[in-house]
């Protein structure tokens, strides 16, 4: 706590400016949340049969760093932009066509959250199309932590850039202005009168079908296009995580009996998305820290050649993975989100290692711990 940055921007030695997080105050609530382990912990110490330890380890994360990053570093064709297209039809479905490919973080259920956020519609009337070349814009794909904080933020800057002529349709039907048109519900009201709305339904069609009724000048269609590049230095996201272990003294059988994570990835886009991808993270590098090790002879022959030999880690070794969560938006990205699908797999292995040391009072500088 003595060490932790607590002003921002904060810009390192190395000249990369950190843009906000939370670094002491996850550190604070980590040390809540282990007061009563720590005392059983310290009882543990003159124990001949068992041992308890708490270990915890600190993180940043660069996240969403954008092609300035890339050229200070002279790679030359990198690119650090997301590219979104949001389509709405007549019946206000709506298709966004995406540059990101889903592998497993929730990316559907996400993108179209967003874009219903922006245009007041339900997430199952949003259909996410990614990976097909032939339709989605151009762009980089997903890496580097920047799918919700980019790819995200584009999502929701070509859908905002509807919802503004959405508005400026309704406004022009309901006798308003555009800034007192609210979209909400499927229905475009008036801020201070509720009951005059038009369904955006209604509105949709009239943008493509019943372009007659739209206001003077304005071009038919409901589409656009945003590209969304990342900070030059990056958003950094932050996490301290803590692992509890209890070892018996004779055998070093070591059980990991409590894993507590605070993380700080910025705006929330979806609680259990973000959940699921620190729980597996944080299983993975469970499995790297005290199971996962290449084994081999002496003429460099593989002896670990079946998961039977490689070991991973399975239900019963794995103890609830506790989640909780500080956001601190940063002001780099368009909806305040940072990157996260990388955090969960970075603490583990010094959390584990740091509670097996505090146990065992020895120091421990290498993994894995089996």
């Amino acid at each position: 706590l003595k060490n932790v940055v607590r002003q921002f921007p904060y810009r390192n030695v190395l000249g990369f400016t950190y843009d906000p997080g939370s670094y002491a105050e996850a550190l604070e609530k980590i040390r809540e949340l282990l007061a009563e382990d720590i005392a059983e912990a310290t009882a543990s110490r003159n124990s001949k049969t068992r041992r308890i330890g708490v270990g915890i380890a600190c993180f940043i994360e660069q996240t969403a760093h954008g092609t300035p990053d890339f050229t200070r570093r002279r790679v030359p064709i990198e690119t650090g932009y997301i590219a979104a297209r949001v389509d709405m039809s007549p019946d206000a479905g709506v298709t966004i066509d995406l540059g990101l490919q889903n592998h497993g973080q929730g990316l559907e259920t996400t993108m179209a959250q967003v874009a219903a956020d922006a245009l007041g519609i339900e997430p199952q009337d949003v259909f996410v199309r990614h990976g097909d070349t032939m339709t989605t814009p151009y762009s980089v794909g997903t890496w580097g932590s920047r799918g919700g904080a980019l790819g995200g933020g584009a999502v929701h800057v070509a859908a905002t850039r509807i919802a503004d002529k959405l508005r400026a349709i309704a406004a022009h039907l309901l006798q308003a202005k555009p800034d007192q048109i609210v979209l909400a519900d499927g229905k475009a009201s008036v801020s201070d009168n509720p009951g005059s709305f038009i369904e955006i339904r209604k509105l949709a069609r009239i943008a493509q079908r019943n372009v007659d009724q739209l206001p003077e000048g304005m071009t038919p269609g409901l589409e656009a296009h945003a590209s969304v590049d990342g900070p030059a230095d990056g958003s950094y996201a932050n996490a301290v995580h803590a692992a509890v272990v209890e070892i018996d003294v004779e055998t070093g059988k070591t059980k990991l009996r409590r894993f507590v994570v605070v993380e700080d990835c910025g705006t929330i886009l979806n609680p259990l998305v973000v959940d699921g991808q620190v729980r597996g993270g944080v299983v993975q590098g469970i499995g790297s820290a005290m199971f996962e090790h290449f084994v081999y002879d002496s003429e460099c022959q593989p002896l670990t050649t079946s998961f039977a030999d490689y070991l991973m880690p399975l239900a019963p070794e794995i103890p609830d993975i506790e989640v909780h969560h500080i956001e601190t938006p940063t002001p780099l990205t368009p909806l305040g989100a940072k990157g996260l699908g990388e955090g969960g797999a970075i603490g583990p292995a010094a959390a584990i290692a740091n509670a097996v040391a505090n146990a065992l009072e020895v120091g421990v500088t290498s993994t894995p711990l089996n």
